[in-house]
């Protein structure tokens, strides 16, 4: 298909879209002029040229059933192909189920899955009798003195986490909603790193390094 055609039919999906626009009230006499700079945004794209200082740099929603960003040769190593900046929102990307995310990129890179955030970090300071529910893969332990908390139930399969010891002191692992290699409560001391995986409800222990 020639890049000629391709504009062809985009004209013919703006005109549409055109349309739509007019059946919900909106003012065509704005919206009209800018169909041509669409046109030759949308060629300069295709032709691999840089877009003008006028050019139009976002929609706010586009729906295609595939997507494709072949990238010129010509570009520069240090220019990205895809560029997405936060402009303050909280997530730059997701990805949802039946509208509730369950993958997004938030604004300072972290990735987070079914509510799990990858190479994210939670510092808490513990006290006796807490229920920790992880939802970060880092957790680091603080505690004045000993005390014995419990894991929440997890529920996203796989799902890993590593509880760190970071004072001179005993936190206890309450033997609930854990499979371990003792089949007992598990005791963290400073500077002891515990890695966990979801199966289940349970967290299943992997490692336990002393001192670490």
């Amino acid at each position: 298909m020639t890049k000629e055609r391709i504009i062809q039919i985009a004209a013919i999906l703006l005109t549409a879209l055109l349309a739509l626009a007019a059946v919900f009230g909106y003012d065509l006499g704005v919206i009209r002029p800018r169909e041509a700079r669409y046109h030759t945004e949308i060629l300069a794209a295709l032709q691999g040229s840089e877009l003008s200082a006028q050019a139009v740099s976002h929609f706010r929603e586009i729906e295609v059933q595939s997507l494709k960003a072949p990238m010129p040769t010509a570009m520069g190593t240090a220019t990205p192909g895809i560029m997405v900046d936060s402009s303050g929102v909280a997530n730059l990307l997701e990805l949802r189920k039946a509208a509730t995310p369950v993958y997004y990129v938030d604004a300072d890179g972290n990735l987070a899955l079914s509510a799990l955030e990858i190479n994210s970090t939670t510092t808490v300071t513990v006290t006796n009798g807490l229920t920790i529910t992880p939802t970060t893969s880092l957790y680091i332990l603080d505690a004045a003195g000993a005390v014995t908390v419990t894991l929440a139930a997890c529920s996203n399969n796989g799902q890993h986490l590593i509880t760190y010891g970071n004072d001179a002191q005993t936190i206890t692992i309450a033997d609930t909603n854990i499979l371990t290699s003792s089949g007992a409560a598990l005791t963290i001391s400073q500077y002891d790193l515990i890695g966990w995986i979801c199966v289940s409800t349970k967290w299943v222990e992997l490692f336990t390094i002393a001192n670490s």
